[in-house]
């Protein structure tokens, strides 16, 4: 009995011991997180900060023609100032994520640990945001120190000792000036609009992050629009107070919408391949999960993947699926069948047509497509939205 005590006590203590240990290691793994997502940070700011630690050597005066009237609008007192616009931008989302993650979390039932999963849901959208935005005015800062344009109020603020009414210099391009006015470095740097491409990136972040949060239409909808009435007043102030050109205001709204996109490029979707085996006229059920703009990702039914990049050229996946398949209530067992899935280019925004075939035993298989699948941006994954019997073996 003692011998058996003795030997229940020991494993008991390399229990305590293991679970110490793998405490120990999930703490790492976190810490290893963040430091990281710190690391990353940083390097994105990197431009940023070069561009207000150096402007005033790097920067440089750009001439101008005295019969530019893109230039001699009258200077005024802007409304949104940058300070203003940081706070907008960088405390206004990270409330919002707080305040959605918290009431999303509690309605969910039979979750356990739900301020650990709130914790970590809120960092993860914090910090993939202020990724995505430091990345968004990286671009835009960097192009302000090698393209200097001119402002529109940029006579008025500079006041330049060149006399422009004289006949000589009608058509004459300046480039040997001084300001009588004491005009800051700024007035050479409107091109392109950092107020437009962080409102702009903060309003289509916010937009693609409620449409998968929010599930009440009216209310994702209403917010939606304020947030996009947000992006088009900024984005038109600068225009009216005479800041920027709009070419400066289209620059950095492009910049704001594609800097955005490239954030989201593991756009996940379900694909769902419904088709009817012509030798045994089987209904099989496969369920396979892609990323349409990068990679595959591993599946339970899945045993095999690749990379897949949809383009012009048809791209082949191969899928090795499990033994067991299920449709409806009934489940059988499937020969082991690899199946090349043929995307082709996308025929609209939010469709894509799919052809495949399949193999089994290194023989092609005739098959009859049940349906053309269309992606919903939306929901993420392809819904059904046709029926053909047409046999693309390829």
């Amino acid at each position: 009995m003692e011998v058996v005590s003795m030997e229940t006590g020991e494993e008991d203590e390399e229990e305590i011991v293991k679970k110490k240990d793998t405490k120990v290691e999930k703490i790492l793994k976190e810490l290893n997180v963040c430091l990281t997502d710190f690391t990353l940070l940083v390097i994105f700011s990197l431009p940023i900060i070069v561009f207000y630690a150096w402007r005033q050597k790097i920067g440089f005066k750009t001439g101008f023609f005295c019969n530019d009237n893109s230039i001699r609008y009258p200077y005024r007192e802007t409304k949104i100032s940058q300070s203003n616009i940081a706070i907008q931008t960088l405390l206004g989302p990270p409330i919002i994520f707080i305040l959605i993650e918290f009431f999303t979390i509690l309605r969910k039932r039979g979750l356990e640990n739900k301020f650990k999963y709130f914790g970590k849901s809120v960092y993860y959208r914090i910090t993939r945001y202020f990724h995505g935005f430091f990345i968004c005015m990286s671009f835009t800062y960097v192009p302000k120190l090698f393209r200097g344009n001119l402002r529109p109020h940029f006579i008025d603020a500079c006041n330049p000792n060149v006399d422009c009414n004289a006949t000589q210099n009608q058509f004459k391009f300046i480039q040997d000036y001084e300001c009588w006015n004491e005009a800051s470095i700024d007035v050479y740097m409107s091109f392109p609009s950092v107020h437009t491409s962080a409102s702009v990136f903060v309003a289509v972040y916010l937009i693609f992050y409620l449409w998968k949060r929010i599930k009440w239409n009216k209310l994702r909808i209403c917010l939606q629009f304020l947030l996009f009435l947000y992006a088009y007043f900024i984005s038109l102030s600068r225009i009216h107070e005479h800041y920027h050109h709009p070419s400066d205001v289209i620059a950095g709204t492009i910049i704001g919408v594609l800097t955005r996109i490239i954030l989201n490029g593991k756009l996940c979707c379900c694909l769902t391949l419904l088709f009817v085996d012509g030798v045994d006229e089987k209904l099989m059920f496969v369920s396979v999960v892609p990323r349409i703009c990068c990679r595959i990702q591993r599946q339970k039914e899945t045993k095999k993947y690749y990379s897949l990049t949809p383009n012009r050229k048809p791209c082949v996946c191969m899928f090795d699926i499990s033994e067991r398949s299920k449709i409806d209530d009934r489940t059988f067992t499937a020969p082991n069948i690899s199946i090349n899935l043929y995307f082709s280019s996308l025929i609209s925004k939010n469709t894509c047509s799919v052809y495949f075939k399949i193999i089994v035993d290194n023989e092609t298989v005739p098959i009859n497509i049940l349906a053309i699948l269309k992606f919903d941006m939306q929901q993420q994954h392809f819904g059904v939205m046709g029926k053909s019997s047409r046999n693309p073996i390829i």
